[in-house]
């Protein structure tokens, strides 16, 4: 029972969510800069921050703002927990501007991928269990519909919402160039 408890306040810890957002912002960086030409590769980056920033808010929070609206809460919920969104924020900043982007190449060393690989695979278990309790609890223990689609939008949130954030990018960016695929 301990070690049930224990694995479930995982995701509520500094370091583990500091690897979990450091390795979508890493995610976010690759993707864009292997859509990008090698002339372009840093302007990419520095046209528009904000809409850059605001794209890894929303794979951050993909599948809770779409499980909100399902469960009946309200879809930016997830972005009222302000520590929660500095330290996403700070993450985001650190890989896409640090100087001579020495976080970004440490974030791309084979230790620091060994540890949040399992971080964000662990992440997704324990949000998937928990969007199927809330589900649950909101449309009763036989609703098998409800509680899997819940599930399933928790599991890939972030996928459902990659057109938006690619089209966030594109119409920021003036450019049609910008594609968002993150991978796990």
């Amino acid at each position: 029972m301990c070690e049930n408890l224990w694995l479930k306040q995982l995701p509520n810890h500094f370091i583990f969510r500091l690897l979990h957002y450091c390795h979508i912002a890493l995610q976010l960086r690759d993707e864009l800069a292997g859509k990008a030409t090698p002339q372009r590769r840093h302007s990419y980056y520095q046209s528009q921050p904000f809409a850059l920033w605001l794209t890894h808010l929303l794979l951050t929070y993909a599948a809770d703002m779409l499980v909100n609206v399902l469960l009946g809460a309200l879809p930016l919920e997830p972005l009222s927990n302000a520590p929660d969104v500095l330290l996403c924020s700070i993450c985001w900043y650190l890989i896409f501007y640090s100087p001579y982007d020495m976080v970004h190449a440490l974030a791309r060393t084979l230790g620091f991928r060994l540890l949040a690989a399992p971080v964000n695979a662990i992440n997704q278990l324990l949000v998937i269990d928990r969007g199927i309790y809330e589900a649950g609890r909101v449309y009763g223990q036989h609703a098998i519909l409800p509680i899997l689609v819940v599930g399933t939008i928790l599991g890939s949130g972030a996928e459902l919402l990659k057109p938006v954030a690619a089209l966030l990018i594109n119409r920021c960016q003036q450019s049609s160039a910008a594609f968002v695929k993150l991978s796990t």
